[in-house]
């Protein structure tokens, strides 16, 4: 049996699945080197977590770089989103919960615009 038979035989059943991996960097505004202190890291990480665990993003690679200005992350996107409504949720309340728990980056961010643009990728299909 080819697998695309095999794949039709098992739609709808308890196996009826659909991953849609994307590798997704976010860039500190003017790549500012934000990431160094561990309390910085880990306020962006949780919020993040948080973010995607309410709208039902799977996360499954979270890393920061080793130049600490941009945060790297392969999420399973559900079906219900798209791609620039997930950015959208994953900067906006990670930038919200670093500027209500660092108070000084309001300095260095001003205008309240801690994150730059995204580079997004789509997993190949299997």
């Amino acid at each position: 049996m080819d697998s695309v038979n095999h794949a039709k035989n098992i739609k709808g059943t308890k196996f009826d699945w659909q991953y849609n991996w994307s590798h997704i960097v976010f860039v500190t505004k003017k790549r500012k080197k934000n990431f160094r202190k561990e309390y910085n890291r880990i306020v962006v990480r949780t919020a993040i977590e948080e973010a995607a665990a309410r709208f039902g993003i799977g996360i499954k690679e979270f890393s920061f770089s080793d130049d600490f200005a941009h945060v790297h992350m392969e999420l399973n996107i559900p079906n219900t989103l798209t791609m620039c409504q997930v950015v959208q949720i994953l900067k906006s309340h990670s930038a919200s919960a670093v500027f209500q728990r660092i108070p000084n980056f309001r300095k260095l961010y001003p205008r309240r615009s801690f994150w730059g643009i995204s580079s997004v990728t789509a997993a190949p299909a299997l």
